[in-house]
């Protein structure tokens, strides 16, 4: 092996730094060596540049990694004390190139596994909460059917039903009127759907004139209307969409006196 190969073929001074040669190999470097003080600076410098990334990259090791060490330098110490100084300096910096691999791999899987764990979380957290939306519309659900409930079994509450006229035959509305609490309520379910320009809406006729009571959504459960005290009938029309500020008597469907 001539100088020139080694300064020429990649790899071969690290290889020798690294212990990876064979005896003759390690025998022919070390007699260039010996005869040259470029190559001597260049082996130095590398052995420098494995400390550092050694050292930089070192973790503490597992006591696994530990006993294997310890059992490795164990077995080799004869040799290490007849070897040269640099094959000395050069198995331990084997051994701490070593350990900066495994360090690199270890916190690689750590990342990895660090990752998996957060991704893992943020699942479990919109899980969390799509199952609290779900509940709390449960629970509004619920609530709505509780009063619902009340107000239809208040002893105070009077049930009207309305039926349709010729002009709406099919039609019947139930209408909840509770003078005392002021309060009246209208189940619409029973109330054909009407085209989008038209809506339903509720009347109280007091005195000859007809008092706006609410636009009457279709098809929809218990819904409050506006109290109209002294109210001698309560009257459905269908007016523009949106409701009128009149009612359209000639649209009448369904009326009931008191």
């Amino acid at each position: 092996m001539k100088k020139r190969n080694i300064l020429e073929e990649e790899g071969i001074l690290e290889r020798y730094v690294l212990g990876e040669l064979s005896k003759d190999e390690r025998d022919q470097v070390r007699s260039l060596l010996s005869e040259n003080e470029e190559l001597q600076r260049k082996v130095e410098q590398i052995e420098k540049d494995l400390e550092k990334l050694a050292f930089e990259n070192a973790v503490a090791p597992s006591s696994a990694i530990k006993k294997n060490l310890l059992r490795s330098i164990e077995a080799t110490r004869e040799e290490e004390t007849k070897s040269i100084p640099l094959k000395k300096k050069s198995y331990y910096l084997s051994i701490a190139a070593s350990i900066a691999f495994i360090a690199i791999a270890l916190a690689g899987y750590l990342f990895t596994q660090w990752q998996n764990t957060k991704k893992q979380l943020i699942e479990s957290q919109n899980e969390a909460v799509v199952l609290s939306n779900q509940l709390n519309e449960i629970e509004g659900k619920l609530n709505q059917t509780q009063q619902q409930y009340n107000v239809v079994n208040n002893p105070r509450v009077i049930p009207l039903r309305l039926l349709g006229n010729q002009k709406m035959p099919q039609a019947v509305a139930l209408v909840y009127l509770n003078h005392e609490e002021m309060e009246v309520v209208i189940n619409s379910q029973g109330m054909p759907a009407l085209p989008k320009d038209k809506d339903y809406q509720l009347w109280a006729d007091v005195d000859g004139e007809m008092i706006n009571m609410g636009v009457v959504p279709a098809e929809q459960q218990l819904v409050r209307m506006k109290y109209i005290p002294n109210a001698a009938s309560i009257n459905i029309t269908i007016e523009p969409a949106g409701g009128n500020d009149h009612a359209t008597v000639e649209q009448l469907v369904s009326n009931i006196i008191l």
